[in-house]
């Protein structure tokens, strides 16, 4: 025959229930509950020093006789309620949560863990615990102010500075006034400062551009309307950092009207030439295929008056740059 295992099983149940906390049973009316008064519980709070927000252990131990057969505690711990009115009541100024009472022989332990929001002695509200009604001693917190020497707040301390400080701040001072003197300097010099880069960098740097093209074409074999077109292009890249960058999609026309703009009268008779060879070039690049020979000699000519009427132009910015500086 087989043995019964439900026994067994039973007896595992009851050891593991042991060491559940059980919820408190709700009293019914004309219960009487033991009371504890203060004077009779050892409280501790772990750790021994709890500061304002601290999240510590409260643990209350005392003596109030023996279980009662088929008591909630004669089951193991019981847990004990915090979210009642007593509780609720003082949230403001500490919290209580997970309250937990465990017996052992005549010797009772209630363990709670709250989070103080206010220092000195919080007093706690009576409340029952299974069949005790338990008046709790004061709760005493710490303050934050009590780890230093004196309660006084002490006047602001000077700030600590490392050695050489000084000298840095200052250095940092004198170096900041000369930035600020070399910069408002800058500003009233800036049209000639401008025009020095003008003139000496950018025009050289488009000059240097130009005329290397220039050799480029008159290099390349034989003369054809795309090495023309290359001419015409290059041209108006030059104008375009000479001037005004409107020249690239300008056509020959309206080309002498720009020039004029902005190149002054004292320039009129290079703008003619100028746009005399412009003409001419564009007349090349759009003849029908054997209308008009093209010949080196014609090349050469051409790419002669754009260099000699570029070299013009620089010539003349520059006077009219030295011109400007002196009056400054």
């Amino acid at each position: 025959m087989k043995r019964c295992r439900f026994p067994r099983i039973c007896a595992v149940l009851l050891l593991v229930l042991r060491g559940v906390p059980m919820p408190a049973e709700e009293p019914e009316a004309g219960t009487e509950y033991i009371e504890i008064p203060p004077s009779a519980i050892k409280q501790v709070l772990i750790p021994q020093d709890v500061y304002v927000g601290d999240r510590a252990e409260l643990r209350c131990l005392f003596t109030g006789g023996s279980i009662e057969s088929g008591s909630a505690l004669s089951g193991g711990p019981i847990a004990v309620p915090t979210d009642t009115t007593e509780f609720l009541a003082i949230s403001d100024t500490i919290t209580v949560e997970s309250g937990r009472l465990s017996a052992a022989g005549d010797d009772y332990t209630l363990i709670f863990y709250i989070t103080p929001w206010e220092p000195g002695a919080i007093e706690i509200p009576p409340f029952t615990a299974g069949p005790f009604l338990i008046t709790l001693p004061p709760v005493v917190i710490r303050s934050i102010l009590e780890r230093m020497p004196s309660a006084d707040i002490r006047p602001p301390a000077p700030p600590m500075l490392l050695p050489g400080t000084a000298i840095l701040v200052y250095t940092a001072i004198a170096g900041t006034a000369l930035t600020m003197a070399l910069l408002s300097a800058a500003l009233l010099k800036r049209k000639q400062i401008a025009g020095f880069i003008r003139s000496h960098l950018f025009a050289a740097r488009r000059v240097r551009r130009f005329l290397k093209v220039l050799r480029r074409i008159e290099r390349e074999g034989t003369p054809s309307a795309a090495r023309y077109a290359l001419l015409s292009a290059e041209l108006r890249r030059y104008l375009d950092a000479r001037f005004v960058p409107a020249f690239s999609s300008a056509t020959t026309p309206e080309m002498e009207e720009l020039l004029r703009e902005y190149g002054g009268a004292e320039q009129s008779g290079y703008i003619r030439e100028f746009c005399d060879i412009s003409l001419r070039i564009d007349y090349i690049r759009f003849s029908p295929e054997g209308v008009h020979e093209i010949s080196p000699e014609e090349l050469r000519r051409i790419t002669g008056s754009v260099r000699a009427l570029v070299s013009c132009f620089e010539e003349d910015e520059k006077k009219q740059q030295e011109a400007e500086d002196a009056q400054i």
